[in-house]
């Protein structure tokens, strides 16, 4: 039988416990890529220094980073999502704001799935629901 896939549950539920903190990190890695590097593709022929791949790359690397910040593994899942979002948001700004594309890029898709992502493997109680 194939393994179900551990990340976003069925019906928009997180996994009932939390996912191994190195199995997210995986998934995280993979969902950053795709997200943000069909983001980019919008905006990359703006940049005359950073080519597609390195924007992915340096986006990616900001964002990921951001997930092994101090709580967001066992703060309650709200602030788990906050810390995490803050520390991600910080180091994306602080390092790509002069950039020509900043203000086109558009990100909420990246974030929004990282975030879900990095709540996977947040073991606090009750769990979060995708609604949520």
């Amino acid at each position: 039988a194939m393994a179900q896939r551990r990340g976003a549950g069925r019906n928009g539920r997180a996994p009932p416990q939390a996912v191994p903190q190195e199995q997210m990190m995986e998934r995280l890695h993979t969902v950053l890529y795709e997200s943000v590097g069909d983001a980019v593709k919008h905006v990359q022929a703006t940049d005359d220094k950073w080519s597609e791949s390195e924007m992915v790359k340096r986006i990616v690397r900001y964002i990921y980073k951001a997930s092994t910040a101090d709580g967001v593994a066992t703060l309650p899942w709200e602030e788990a999502c906050k810390k995490f979002l803050s520390h991600a948001l910080g180091a994306y700004t602080g390092s790509c704001q002069e950039r020509p594309w900043f203000y086109d890029l558009d990100l909420a898709d990246a974030f929004a799935r990282a975030t879900w992502e990095v709540l996977t493997a947040n073991a606090s109680q009750p769990r979060p629901q995708y609604r949520q």
